[in-house]
Parts: structure tokens; sequence; C-alpha cells
């Protein structure tokens, strides 16, 4: 069977994730994988907290049902796909970019890879890590800083190699750094898959 990848879009998001993960959709088919989308919608503050119990059940619900390799998220969407992965073992790899994580959060014992794509310049998590009573993270500005060799950082700006880059938030799925970003990504998570099935 082909691999699996379950896509997940971030916060403040109202078009379905179609200016952001929806856009995974084509390198991944292209690559030989088999796409779906857990689109949970728009949310306020308030909504995000309130709807993680479900949405991590309908992420968990969807990597069962059509048998999912890896879970791709970005922002607030990597926050919800690190709690399905802890509450459920459906799925043995995910991808979060830009995450709204805490930048030494656990990995759960339940994931065989963690790849996490940050730039330094994502002010969005670095203002969202400082909301009175928040559960996220400045992950998706200055990478993972946990000891868990599960886990690959990378640096988006140092794909580039120009050191006037400003890669903001959300600026990995659009141009001129979009399709460069999403053709190393799907390339790099394909030998991650290709490594663990030949290990």
């Amino acid at each position: 069977m082909k691999p699996g990848v379950l896509l997940v879009h971030g916060f403040n998001v109202a078009d379905g994730g179609r200016a952001t993960t929806d856009l995974l959709r084509g390198p991944f088919e292209a690559a030989g994988c088999r796409v779906y989308e857990c689109d949970y919608g728009w949310r306020g503050l308030a909504g995000v907290r309130l709807s993680r119990t479900r949405i991590t059940r309908d992420i968990a619900y969807l990597a069962w049902k059509h048998k999912i390799d890896v879970v791709v998220g970005h922002s607030n969407g990597c926050h919800y796909a690190r709690w399905a992965s802890w509450e459920y073992d459906n799925f043995p790899f995910t991808v979060w970019i830009n995450p709204a994580l805490d930048r030494a959060c656990s990995i759960p014992t339940t994931l065989r890879g963690v790849h996490v794509w940050y730039s330094r310049h994502d002010e969005a998590v670095r203002w969202a890590a400082r909301i009175p009573g928040s559960t996220w993270g400045d992950m998706g500005r200055v990478g993972y800083a946990g000891d868990d060799s599960r886990v690959e950082s990378y640096d988006i700006e140092a794909l580039f190699r120009a050191p006037d880059l400003r890669i903001g938030h959300s600026d990995f799925f659009r141009a001129p750094y979009w399709p460069t970003t999403g053709d190393v990504l799907v390339r790099r998570v394909m030998q991650d898959m290709l490594q663990a099935e030949e290990g």
C-alpha cells in the first residue's frame, strides 16, 4: 500500500488549509503517497483549548481509518498532532512546520520519528508562547531544544543561504520559498520512512 499522509492546518485558518498545509498534497502525491486532510476550521483562542479532545480524536480516527504513516501539522496543528500521538498509537511519524509547541516538549513514545521545520523570524509563536495560560510554545522559531534522538530540526532559512531572509510563521508555504520548501520536506520524509522500513 502507498504511504498515507494526513495534513492538519493551524490556528486562525478559515480556508481549511488551502493556502498552507493543503499545498503539500501535490508533492506528496507526486512521491506516490495517499493524502488526506483533517480540516477542523477556524477556532478562537478559547476554541483551540476547548476543541482539543475532539480534534485529537478526529486525527486519531482518520489515522486509523486510512492507515496513516505520517501526520503533517502546521502551527497549532502540530499541537493537536502531538496530543493525538500521545493518546493513540495510530501513526509512526510526524512533521511539525513552525510548531506552536514548547521548544523542549516531551516526545510521545509511540513515534518513531519527528521532523521539525523552524525559522528564527517566526514572530507568531514567540508571542503565542507569552499568552497567559497558553500551552503554546516557540519551537517554530528555535527548533527542538530537547535531547530526544528521534527528532530532527531543519532551519527553513538555511535552505536558501541568504543572511538577510526573514521567513515568518507561514512563509514556508509562500513564494519565493515555496515550492522548494515543500519539495525538500517531502524528500526528507520519504527518505526517513524508507530507512525505517529497511531498518
